[in-house]
């Protein structure tokens, strides 16, 4: 018989404006046939929206240093986005240097976090400067690390990019999402199996061969981090990058996030050089939980980064698609696909 099977977890979050505590149900639906996984949050429906039209108008003026409707922008971020329960990390906010980090007002995720990355409203990608994303990356994988520190079950974790409308970003300041669930992603889910049955069979590491075998697309490395153009892209302009020797983020030092954040840079800077204003990128750990035996057992694995284009802004333009669906192949649903049909009756 076929199993409708649907997981559900309750996300507290201290929301404004008087910051009480408020859960929101986020649905894990389980296709019956492929065991392929949707997200859904009904409260994402409600979520504000920055206007392509705005886009375009700061994508001429390139820098803007505030916007007094932007709940990113400093005059607002600590009164008008929600608060860490202090048990989650003795903060109600984290601050490090100029990044910010806060839950997510809409979670799709067991830890779903926002991290704002500059003070600046907007900037192209490609200004956002190594000590930005060095100030975001280290403070977000410290967080991840602290989540598994309370967590017996694994925590597959990530961070993730959206820029501009064409990727899925709802609002034009940048900003990275952060993110860790007792559930992978479909992506996630596959690339472990596939990854771990190679090792099992050729007795070598599958993304670290990749590297070392593929040198006609490879485009830039760093001691042990590698970028390549992927030989089947799932998406335009794919690169993937691979961090040699190094499967999880419990396993990151702090030369790892310079040698990441200074490849990023040198990555995204070739991107706008070529034509991309809009793109997602997603870093990739293995799983992590407080027990290191668990933890060790990833060696198949390693910290993979993949960037792809989106399409051109232009005006009216946006999509309902950013680094879940593309780069973690994980729809995120704001519909119910009950209500959805009763909706539906009512008109035919």
């Amino acid at each position: 018989m076929i199993n409708f099977k649907v997981y559900f977890k309750y996300i507290k979050l201290k929301m404004p404006p008087i910051f009480r505590i408020r859960k929101q149900r986020v649905e894990y639906r389980k296709d019956p046939l492929t065991e392929d996984i949707c997200r859904i949050n009904v409260d994402r429906a409600t979520r504000p929206f920055s206007y392509n039209e705005d886009a375009t108008k700061e994508q001429e003026k390139e820098i803007e240093f505030v916007d007094e409707n932007c709940v990113f922008c400093r005059k607002n971020i600590f009164e008008k986005t929600p608060r860490f329960e202090r048990v989650v990390s003795n903060q109600e906010y984290i601050k490090y240097n100029d990044f910010v980090m806060f839950p997510n007002l809409y979670p799709f995720a067991q830890i779903h976090s926002i991290g704002v990355i500059t003070p600046r409203h907007f900037i192209p990608y490609s200004k956002i400067t190594k000590s930005e994303w060095e100030n975001a990356i280290y403070t977000a994988i410290a967080f991840l690390k602290a989540q598994a520190n309370f967590s017996n079950a694994l925590l597959h974790p990530s961070i993730n990019f959206n820029f501009l409308m064409p990727a899925g970003a709802s609002l034009l300041h940048p900003h990275i999402q952060i993110i860790a669930d007792e559930m992978p992603t479909n992506y996630v889910k596959k690339i472990l199996d596939k990854a771990k049955e190679f090792k099992q069979k050729n007795k070598v590491n599958y993304f670290e061969e990749l590297m070392l075998q593929d040198k006609q697309r490879l485009i830039y490395k760093n001691n042990n981090l590698w970028f390549k153009a992927k030989f089947a892209p799932l998406a335009e302009k794919e690169i993937i990058g691979v961090l040699m020797n190094k499967y999880s983020f419990e396993q990151i030092n702090d030369s790892d996030i310079s040698c990441i954040c200074e490849g990023i840079v040198k990555i995204l800077n070739a991107y706008q050089k070529i034509g991309v204003e809009s793109i997602n990128m997603s870093i990739f750990s293995a799983p992590i939980c407080k027990i290191k035996e668990e933890n060790e057992k990833y060696d198949f694995f390693n910290i993979i980064i993949r960037i792809i284009a989106r399409p051109k802004l232009i005006q009216n333009y946006t999509t309902d698609r950013g680094f879940m669906e593309i780069l973690q192949q994980t729809p995120v649903i704001s519909t119910m696909p009950e209500n959805l049909a009763a909706e539906m009756k009512k008109h035919i």
